[in-house]
């Protein structure tokens, strides 16, 4: 279930990282999650509320997340990384951003582990307040060793509070 869980949500979805010495925690709720297709598709109509927290530094930031719903299920799930910026957006070149995570979920006696590196391209529109996006995750997850990729799209609208849909593709690779 936790891997599940890992390759179908992450909270940290840095569009665009914070100014050097800015701070910010971000209670926030994934989903809905779809998994699979066909007959084996599981919907969970809920989903995966968390507490974020990112602080930002020259050119990047470091991030770190607790996911809450894994908790109600006895499992603890973290999250950590950093994201740097290689590109600022500059007429139709997009805003390009690198991040590299890794997540830690246990239930005791059991543990999972992944290291996710994602890749993001955005571009910023009024004023930074609609910021359309679309990347690629590449996810590893072990002990049992399996990659799972995944292409997103979707848009971030507002500052302080902002809302993100996001239309997610994953490929897992068996």
């Amino acid at each position: 279930a936790a891997l599940s869980l890992l390759a179908g949500c992450t909270h940290v979805r840095a569009v665009r990282t914070l100014a050097a010495g800015e701070t910010e925690l971000a209670i926030d709720e994934g989903g809905p999650i779809v998994l699979g297709v066909g007959a084996q598709r599981a919907l969970f109509p809920f989903g995966s509320p968390g507490l974020a927290l990112r602080h930002g530094f020259e050119r990047g930031e470091i991030h770190g997340a607790v996911h809450a719903l894994p908790a109600a299920f006895g499992v603890v799930w973290l999250e950590a990384g950093g994201s740097f910026r290689l590109f600022d957006q500059r007429g139709a070149r997009p805003y390009l951003l690198t991040t590299l995570a890794v997540h830690a979920a246990t239930d005791g006696p059991h543990w999972v582990g992944a290291t996710q590196l994602t890749l993001v391209a955005s571009w910023a529109h009024r004023e930074g307040r609609v910021v359309p996006y679309l990347g690629w995750d590449s996810i590893l997850a072990f002990p049992d060793v399996r990659y799972v990729g995944a292409a997103f799209a979707g848009v971030r609208v507002g500052s302080k509070v902002f809302l993100a849909p996001e239309l997610r593709w994953l490929l897992p690779w068996e």
